[in-house]
């Protein structure tokens, strides 16, 4: 499960970056309505007149999203008649129609992201991309949603692992490049070593479904991904995967650009409506995630928090969480 929430920018940063976070609360609504449907049919409509022209923007009237191709259900991911699909396509669209743009998704693989931005191919990243340290060296951020990380393993064959630690040592894993999931199953395999146990052998495989498929499979002990991925295909009919352990390391996603676009689109900002701390009300999920307390800069501007139900094209629920306010 994936809890997302409402708040400012991570720091002062670019107006575009304060013009995201200002229309992210009411995006939301919009991308949660349509619940990721699998059509370009739902395609919120633009809202007034274009709100943001070049150079804060690639070309006139259009919002040009990075997306990766690489098929991360339920958040980016192709549907079976192409069409790229997921709750952060939702969003994308639902930013561009706020907006009074035109959402066009250029894609690439998740690796790629970043230097696609940098290389000035689109306005803003939507990726499910953890917001870490060396990622806001060079884009600037705008948070809106808790994840965490979870290791999937087959039911028949669980290879007695039971979460990030020693219990990994030895086995023969499956991560995506560039994923929080490989670094953390590198820091793992060093503890390993260092203690005289045989490291992680680390695959990789771009692909959550045939990574998956290799578990079921005995190929590979384990698959590492985001909690939402992994429960997404958990519940897919014939999977044969279960978790090992609850998921780890909560950490924010967010809606990236670059830091030097330029500040032409003040007046679309949305200014705090609270200036106390930000924390969230502790909560059990089924995913096992509870996100951490907010930074003391973050303030809320809206609705909270948000639970994003499935992403495959069905109706699904949808809760909405306050936050207790210190």
């Amino acid at each position: 499960m994936r809890r997302l929430i409402a708040n400012r920018p991570t720091h002062g940063g670019t107006v575009k970056k304060t013009a995201i976070a200002g229309v992210i609360v009411g995006a939301v609504v919009l991308a949660l309505s349509g619940c990721s449907s699998s059509s370009d049919e739902s395609t919120p409509t633009s809202i007034g007149p274009a709100k943001v022209a070049p150079p804060a923007i690639l070309q006139p009237g259009t919002l040009k999203i990075c997306a990766p191709n690489d098929g991360t259900p339920p958040s980016v991911y192709h549907n079976e008649t192409g069409a790229l699909v997921g709750s952060e396509v939702d969003l994308g669209k639902a930013i561009a129609a706020k907006l009074g743009l035109k959402p066009d998704f250029v894609e690439s693989a998740f690796a790629a992201v970043i230097p696609t931005l940098q290389a000035k191919q689109c306005d803003v990243i939507m990726a499910q991309l953890y917001i870490k340290a060396e990622r806001e060296k060079v884009v600037d951020f705008v948070p809106y949603v808790y994840s965490g990380t979870g290791i999937a393993v087959s039911k028949e064959r669980p290879a007695d692992i039971t979460g990030m630690d020693d219990s990994l040592c030895g086995k023969k894993v499956m991560v995506a490049v560039g994923t929080t999931a490989e670094a953390l199953s590198q820091e793992q395999s060093d503890k390993c070593t260092a203690a005289g146990k045989p490291g992680i052998d680390i695959n990789r495989n771009n692909h959550a479904d045939v990574s998956l498929q290799q578990v079921q499979n005995g190929q590979v002990d384990a698959f590492l991904d985001t909690a939402e991925t992994l429960g997404y295909y958990a519940t897919k009919t014939g999977a044969q995967i279960q978790m090992a352990g609850q998921p780890f390391g909560t950490i924010k996603i967010g809606a990236a650009t670059l830091k030097e676009t330029p500040s032409c689109i003040t007046r679309f900002s949305r200014p705090s409506t609270n200036s106390r701390a930000m924390a969230p009300t502790p909560r059990s999920s089924t995913s096992g995630v509870s996100p951490t307390s907010a930074s003391r800069s973050e303030r809320r501007v809206g609705p909270a928090c948000i639970s994003i139900g499935s992403s495959s094209g069905r109706p699904c629920s949808r809760r909405v969480t306050p936050f207790s306010m210190a």
